[in-house]
């Protein structure tokens, strides 16, 4: 822990310390998607050429996509965070079609400027996706200072005018997004792993803390030297 914090590794990792790019997030959502299994994001996936005979297009060999499968983290974790993430399109009104089972997290930072506008959403994002297709959305605003020349971040709004948040706007988009990818793939509606992790009673948890030691109980036998 004390190695982790001289290179500022603290618990603000989980929102905000660090920066995080949309393709990084649609990376952990589809390795949470995919039971736990990592494949490094690519572009292409095929790579075809036509044939001079046939007039057809077909895949040249030897390239297009090669995936190199990591192990992450286990089924079991995988199984619990989809359980959860489950829940996340239907309570936000962002269900996908036809029932189609999703996984999915928002999320919001708060916007740091000056004066009138502090207290405001800077950032507003919608991460997820099905056993098909992971998508996240991010959705900022900028501007130039006049006065330093500088990108400056603005807080985002709705189009009613009121602050933006993950499940607005962003979660919108990306419900239109797999909805329609979905469809054009004729993605089967796959069943995310059933969720077995036993949850412990937080009232039952340890709190690393040593319980006080007990009083020995003496035998009674009188010839028993201890």
């Amino acid at each position: 822990e004390a190695q982790l914090k001289k290179i500022g590794f603290g618990r603000e990792v989980g929102f905000g310390q660090y920066s995080i790019t949309a393709l990084d997030h649609a990376s952990g959502v589809a390795t949470i998607a995919n039971d736990g299994v990592y494949n490094k994001a690519h572009f292409v996936r095929e790579v075809r050429q036509r044939d001079a005979k046939t007039g057809k297009f077909v895949a040249v060999k030897n390239t297009g996509e090669k995936l190199k499968p990591v192990k992450a983290f286990s089924p079991d974790v995988a199984a619990a965070a989809q359980d959860v993430m489950q829940k996340i399109p239907r309570i936000n009104g962002i269900g996908l079609a036809d029932g189609r089972k999703a996984i999915g997290k928002t999320g919001t930072w708060e916007f740091t400027g000056k004066g009138k506008k502090d207290g405001q959403n800077g950032d507003a994002w919608m991460v997820g996706g099905t056993k098909e297709i992971a998508a996240s959305v991010w959705i900022g605003r900028e501007k130039v200072n006049k006065k330093t020349k500088q990108m400056e971040l603005m807080p985002i709004f709705k189009a009613n005018g009121r602050p933006m948040n993950g499940g607005s706007t962003p979660g919108q988009i990306w419900k239109m997004f797999l909805d329609s990818a979905s469809k054009a793939i004729d993605a089967d509606n796959k069943d995310f792993l059933p969720n077995s992790t036993a949850f412990v009673d937080p009232s039952k948890k340890g709190n690393g803390v040593e319980p006080p030691a007990k009083e020995p109980t003496l035998p009674d036998n009188a010839l028993c030297v201890i």
